[in-house]
């Protein structure tokens, strides 16, 4: 949650004066904040391990650290029931009311700006239980929805450019439906201290959910909560510390506990869940170079698959001879009939995606140039690679860039990994 670079710095080596200055000021305030919380957590009835200690990246922020060693099963950080900030259930106030009317608002898809709400209602009031925890948030957040229109063509990957494109509107359409309803309200009704919540307002409030909010399941169901603190634990898919949700008398406390013994300087890590880079990069603003939950996703096309198989060497009817047994399966796989979906998926743990491979086994190429027609990225992984050298590039360039590297990655890996079983059914026939 924390891989959000909140600003762009020269490395301390390299910097002028005056750079280093500022870097160093900026950090001192960061690390200042932090002792901050950590005074506010114990002090409303939580528990930080005094063996913990901020740590301040220039490209991720704040995390947290252990100064020595603890054992597994160690508790690292309490957070009882009223420390966590979420959406309220039921309206304890006229606020609340509006603020739970904001939320109807809301697509289901997008649940980042329904608890989003939540989170400018308190940054507006002034003396608000979670100022600590807020004035701690970054200013600004580094994902796409920020992005010039460049840099999101740049991506070059429709799913995700629709994706950005969808939030983007989202935005703008809410914030035209919040400034209806909060013109016909009084001033005792409204939620944001009479400020103005407009679409940077509502990206902000997104971006620093989406990027920090953690799913909670208990006997009421599940709901997205922000935990102060623990969320400044860093992202790793092999974690070295777990999130343990305890139910109690006042509602659900969280603790973090070290999930094996751990070192003096190491990291305190967290995994955020078996993510895909086009998750990582939506809802974090960063990118995992070697992914194994990535994936890339294409259009089924006969002409594709045809040129597939020829490469494959593998016989087959053909479609201009499509035999009604085909015809029907390829219906069952939902490529062709009713309820067709033509998305395929490439990587991940399967390396390529079923219905395809079920679909490779009724089908023959008519050509292997078809192949090369077939491109989805303008530009090829050796360009990007140059590219990313670039002194110029900004923060969101270095992103999108670093982004479609990982893309072609996980397609390079793929047909790497298909050529190695081609080869091990080839040895076998002999």
């Amino acid at each position: 949650m924390l891989r959000l670079c909140t600003h762009s710095v020269l490395p301390i080596a390299l910097a002028p004066r005056s750079s280093r200055v500022s870097f160093c000021y900026f950090q001192a305030q960061q690390q200042q904040a932090g002792e901050d919380l950590i005074a506010w957590v114990r002090q409303n009835g939580g528990h930080v391990h005094p063996s913990l200690r901020l740590l301040v990246h220039s490209s991720s922020g704040l995390g947290l650290a252990a100064t020595r060693p603890l054992l597994s099963g160690t508790p690292l950080i309490t957070l009882p029931p009223h420390l966590p900030l979420s959406l309220p259930t039921f309206p304890a106030s006229s606020q609340d009311q509006t603020l739970l009317q904001l939320a109807q608002l809301v697509p289901e898809d997008l649940w980042a700006l329904k608890l989003g709400l939540k989170l400018l209602m308190e940054r507006a009031q002034r003396g608000s239980f979670w100022w600590p925890y807020i004035s701690n948030l970054p200013q600004r957040f580094n994902i796409p929805v920020f992005f010039t229109g460049s840099e999101i063509a740049n991506l070059q990957y429709a799913p995700v450019i629709h994706q950005v494109k969808k939030r983007c509107r989202a935005l703008l359409d809410l914030a035209k439906e919040v400034e209806t309803v909060l013109s016909k309200l009084g001033t005792d009704q409204q939620p944001f201290g009479g400020q103005e919540v407009n679409a940077s307002s509502l990206g902000w409030a997104m971006a620093a959910v989406s990027s920090r909010a953690f799913q909670m399941h208990n006997s009421s169901g599940s709901s997205r909560v922000m935990l102060p603190l623990i969320d400044m634990c860093n992202h790793s898919f092999t974690p070295n510390a777990r999130i343990i949700q305890q139910e109690e008398k006042g509602g659900t406390s969280f603790v973090v506990v070290a999930e094996g013994n751990l070192q003096a300087g190491a990291n305190i890590l967290l995994s955020y869940g078996a993510l895909s880079n086009d998750v990582l990069l939506l809802d974090y603003g960063f990118v995992e170079s070697q992914n194994v939950h990535d994936f890339v996703e294409m259009r089924y096309d006969k002409i594709m698959v045809d040129a597939a198989r020829v490469a494959a060497r593998l016989d087959g009817d053909g479609y201009s001879q499509l035999a009604e047994w085909k015809q029907s399966i390829l219906e069952q796989l939902n490529f062709e009939g009713v309820g067709v979906s033509l998305q395929v998926k490439f990587g991940g743990t399967n390396l390529v995606d079923g219905r395809l491979l079920a679909a490779l086994r009724v089908l023959y190429a008519q050509d292997s140039d078809s192949v090369k027609r077939k491109g989805h990225f303008p530009t090829p992984i050796t360009e990007d690679e140059g590219a990313l050298k670039s002194k110029e590039l900004t923060e969101a360039g270095t992103l999108v860039l670093e982004y479609r590297i990982a893309k072609k990655k996980v397609l390079v890996d793929c047909m790497r990994g298909l050529s190695r079983k081609l080869q091990s059914l080839e040895r076998d026939k002999f």
